[in-house]
């Protein structure tokens, strides 16, 4: 199958006035080959920007109340987020787009397609950037599960990464039936099943 997509999670301390994201699509299911099944598409990547506040507001049923965190998130596209007005840091949650797995055939044909690498995701042009994992390979070829995807957190922001996991690798099923995983958002598609 292919691999996840890299999660990242970072705070990012005395926001500046706008952040450019994008948002990394899933790789493409490989196709079916003979007697084969295709392999399930990657799930897209996301973005999800927590926003804390040092701040304190009266209110008619407590006085000197802190101000609760707020959330901003972003599934698909890319555009620019702009931080609300009093917030002091954010935590930025996010991860690439996961690999698409690899299609399966029987032995005698090997014709399996494999899957397609899933989109880098990026917060802050080069500030955060989650790469997206590679897809797998067709049955029958290399059928290998993908490698996950890498990181990189830039200065100011500090905090770690998760490197994607791997894609399982491919088999052979007795009768080619089963039909293919999809993938789930932000991980990897599933491998197709063939004949033998």
């Amino acid at each position: 199958g292919g691999s996840g997509g890299n999660y990242i999670e970072a705070i990012i301390p005395a926001p500046g006035a706008t952040y450019s994201y994008s948002v990394g699509t899933g790789g493409t299911a490989g196709t079916a080959g003979t007697s084969g099944q295709a392999g399930g598409a990657g799930g897209s990547g996301f973005v999800i920007v927590e926003e804390y506040y040092n701040t304190v507001q009266n209110t008619a049923i407590a006085q000197n109340q802190n101000v609760l965190p707020t959330q901003t998130r972003f599934t698909t596209g890319s555009g620019t987020y702009t931080p609300p007005a009093g917030v002091t840091y954010i935590r930025v949650r996010m991860t690439g787009g996961g690999g698409g797995g690899g299609g399966s055939a029987n032995l005698s044909n090997n014709n399996g397609g494999v899957g397609g690498t899933g989109a880098a995701t990026t917060f802050g042009t080069s500030l955060l950037t989650s790469n997206g994992g590679t897809g797998g390979g067709a049955v029958g070829s290399s059928a290998n599960g993908g490698t996950g995807g890498s990181f990189t957190i830039n200065s100011p922001a500090y905090g770690f990464g998760v490197n994607g996991n791997g894609g399982a690798s491919s088999i052979y099923g007795p009768t080619g039936t089963t039909a293919a995983p999809a993938g789930a958002p932000g991980f990897a598609g599933g491998a197709g099943i063939g004949l033998l």
